[in-house]
Formats: C-alpha cells, sequence, structure tokens
C-alpha cells in the first residue's frame, strides 16, 4: 500500500514519480492466512520477558497461503487472524491446531559459556523454490534477537543461514550457536524460527536488534519457542530405530525428585549415544538404570506372554502414569499396539490389580520399591529373533499409547534389551532378558 501527501494536485495515476514537497509511505498489507509468533509481548518495548511478538509491534508474521508447500516441521501451519502472544510462548500451540513442531525437542541444559548448543529442526520444502532457515535464542534475556544470537556455526551459504533446498521434502537441521552461550537453571530464554523463501534484511546500524526476527516474510512460518534451561534432564539409550536421539524426537525427562523407577539417583544427560546394547546410560555417569532387576527371565515360546517386575514411587503429590512398550513383533521399532497389557501388584493389588493400560494410572502415594509392578505383554506371535527392546516411562503426564517418543515432565525413562535364546539372541531395550524358544 502507497501514501503520498503533497500539495500537488495528485491523480489516480500518480503512484509513481516526482513531487514538489509532502513525504511517501509504503507499507506491506498481509493478503490471505498469516502466521504469526507467539513469546511474550506486553509493550511496545522489549525487555526480559518481553519481545516484538505482536503485529502492532512489528513482530514477524508470514503469508501461509502463497507458498502452502514449505513450512516448519511436518504440519502445515494453520491461518492466525489475531495477535497470539502468551507468556510461556504457547498462543499458536493451542490456537486451532498445534503447528508448532519445527522444534524436535524443547530440551535446555545448564551450559556454560563457550560450551555452545545444539538444536535440532524440522523442515518441510515440498515447493520449487530453494528457502532459508533463521534462528535466534534469546541469549542475554532482553527481550530482542541481536545478529549474533543467530545461528553461528554449521550453517549453509549464502547469507550465513541454513540453505533449505528446493524439493528436499521434510529433513531435520542441526542448528549450533557458539559465541555467548550460557544459561542457568529454571530460567527461560526466548527462541525464534524463521523459514522463507526470501533473503532478509538485518540493519547494521541497530546493535540491539536483527531486523530480521521482525516483520513481513511473504511466505513460509514463524515459530516462537521458550526454552527453560533444566539440569535434570533423562533421556534413552536404545538403538535409533526405536526413535532415541533427539533428532528422532527421542523420548526426553524432565525429571523431578519424587518420582522415579528403581533407586532416586538419576544423573542428567544433555547428549544421547544410542548403543546396540542399550548401557550407555547405565555406563555413564551415575547408573540410574535400576528399575528392573537383571538379568530378566527367560521368554519361553510355549506361552504366548511375557512378564516384568518393576520397582517405581511416586511421591510428587500429583498423579502420573506409568507405560511401557515391548516390540513384541522385533521389526526393530515401537508401536501403539506393543503397549503394556496388564499392570498388577501381587502383594496387596495396590495400585494395580491385573489392570489394563490407562492415562494418569499412577496415584501419588505409590511406592512399589518392595512390592513391584508386573507389567505384563499378551499374545506375542511373532517374535523368533532379535534383539528387541523394551521402553518404560513414568511421567507426570497423560500419557498414551502413542507416547514412546518426545519430552515430558518427570521422571524417569528406562529401555532395556531383551534376549532370546534360541540359539536366536533376542534383547530388551536396557535390561537383558533371554527368550528360551
Amino acid at each position: 500500500m502507497r501514501f503520498r501527501l503533497s500539495t500537488d494536485s495528485l491523480t489516480t495515476s500518480d503512484a509513481n514519480g516526482a513531487a514538489s514537497d509532502g513525504e511517501v509511505e509504503d507499507h506491506a498489507i498481509l493478503l490471505g492466512g498469516g502466521d504469526f509468533g507467539d513469546l511474550p509481548d506486553t509493550t511496545a518495548s522489549t525487555t526480559t520477558g518481553d519481545y516484538q511478538t505482536n503485529y502492532l509491534n512489528n513482530g514477524p508474521y508470514h503469508n501461509v497461503e502463497a507458498l502452502p508447500s514449505l513450512y516448519l516441521g511436518s504440519k502445515a501451519p494453520d491461518a492466525d487472524i489475531t495477535d497470539l502472544a502468551s507468556f510461556d510462548g504457547t498462543g499458536d500451540d493451542t490456537n486451532v491446531t498445534d503447528d508448532e513442531d519445527g522444534l524436535l525437542t524443547d530440551i535446555l541444559p545448564v551450559i556454560s559459556n563457550v560450551a555452545g548448543y545444539q538444536a535440532d529442526i524440522s523442515v518441510t520444502n515440498n515447493s520449487g523454490l530453494n528457502a532459508y532457515l533463521y534462528a535466534w535464542i534469546d541469549w542475554d534475556r532482553d527481550g530482542s534477537f541481536e545478529s549474533d544470537e543467530l545461528i553461528q556455526q554449521a550453517v549453509t551459504q549464502p547469507f550465513g543461514v541454513q540453505l533449505i533446498p528446493a524439493g528436499s521434502g521434510t529433513q531435520t537441521y542441526t542448528l549450533s550457536w557458539i559465541n555467548d552461550v550460557a544459561t542457568s537453571n529454571n530460567i527461560a530464554y526466548g527462541m525464534r524460527l524463521r523459514l522463507t523463501t526470501e533473503i532478509l534484511s538485518d540493519d547494521s546500524g541497530t546493535v540491539n536488534s536483527d531486523e530480521r526476527s521482525l516483520g513481513l516474510a511473504v511466505n513460509g512460518e514463524v515459530e516462537d519457542y521458550y526454552l527453560v534451561a533444566s539440569n535434570t534432564i533423562d533421556l534413552g539409550d536404545a538403538p535409533d530405530t526405536y526413535k532415541t536421539t533427539i533428532a528422532s524426537d527421542g523420548p526426553a525427562h524432565d525429571y523431578v525428585s519424587l518420582l522415579y523407577l528403581g533407586s532416586n539417583n538419576i544423573d542428567s544427560e544433555y547428549n544421547v549415544t544410542p548403543s546396540s546394547d542399550a548401557l550407555t546410560d547405565d555406563n555413564t555417569g551415575t547408573d540410574d538404570e535400576t528399575g528392573i532387576v537383571q538379568p530378566l527371565p527367560f521368554y519361553s515360546s510355549t506361552t504366548d506372554s511375557y512378564s516384568v517386575d518393576i520397582a517405581a514411587y511416586n511421591g510428587t503429590g500429583a498423579t502420573a502414569t506409568l507405560a511401557a512398550w515391548l516390540d513384541i513383533n522385533g521389526d526393530g521399532q515401537f508401536s501403539a499396539n506393543e503397549i503394556v497389557d496388564e499392570l498388577h501388584v501381587a502383594a496387596n493389588g495396590t495400585p494395580f490389580s491385573n489392570a489394563v493400560f490407562s492415562a494418569d494410572n499412577y496415584p501419588t502415594g505409590s511406592n512399589n520399591l518392595s512390592n513391584k509392578i508386573t507389567l505384563t505383554w499378551n499374545n506375542i506371535t511373532a517374535l523368533n529373533s532379535g534383539p528387541v527392546a523394551l521402553r518404560v516411562r513414568i511421567a507426570n503426564t497423560a500419557l498414551t499409547a502413542d507416547d514412546w517418543v518426545a519430552m515430558l515432565a518427570g521422571e524417569k525413562l528406562k529401555t532395556t534389551w531383551c534376549k532370546f535364546m534360541v540359539p536366536i539372541m533376542v534383547m530388551h531395550l536396557r535390561a537383558l532378558v533371554l527368550f528360551r524358544i
């Protein structure tokens, strides 16, 4: 849109050309559906916890209808019709469709300066155009994204940002920050991702703001995140066919001290290294893989069920979910139909008495460190080779049968390998189980 003001006798055909006095202003108008950020924005200025997000404050916005085959993550964005700024950076997540899936995990560890940080970002480009991924983290927490907070390492030219090639489909890109990177426990840091075919421009004269993080982009998507640094992260260590690494959206827990499996000696992890025997976490730092006693019991092919006992505790004051998956068909991955079939406590039936799995199934005050919980899988018909994996999760989250991956609140993640003696060897993710056929 163009506005012109002059004492000259301008006509409808005088959009261009010289005028003897006055002023001209051009403004971009978003036509079609837009995508907006959702970091907190309470004033026209910036400070800790107060970003430029809203439309009137020149927050970022993208025309999502101009090139619908280009977006962050694997979900195309819905059209936003109003500002979505929120105190925790989830305003767009809860608006219509949750399309905020570009950042594969919101793990942000407590890190010292110059230690560096990496994040895995999922991007979809099914268009015929090259695109560019811009990513900032507000390390100094001043409410603005500066040029030195843009990704700084492992980036692809041109223009110092991540190139997303035309027609590359859905891919994961590892982005790195190395300058002035430091975090403190339980402190929130804003993150902004922008994807567009545009080459965005920064005004080198404004050191306190990177203009590429603001304003209109003609296509693509923007996603904001509010990451809380934590020194209580628990990760898995099974082979990555079971979705273990952060890049695969593997399981991660921000654990709490009164919700755990086995001993309450959880160590914190930032990087995950899958291993063929699922023992990386056992052998790194403190061995906190104590929920299941090894070796695990034999499995016989003359039966169609398998059971294992696990120690658990919930003293958080809130209901938790205990869930477990066993790769009962030996295909090297988990599925919803491999969730545990029955949970039972033989000593007193508390809190499980031959119960089928359900969300929010483990009440606060439950102590099954001695009176252990028996997990049972029935109708095992296709398991004749291995190794295979077992994954156990306990969390203050309403887990479903589909939640063998992704970030959760509350300890604990356990992965164990099961072995079959056939002489074929099959392993159980994290504890050693022998199966005899």
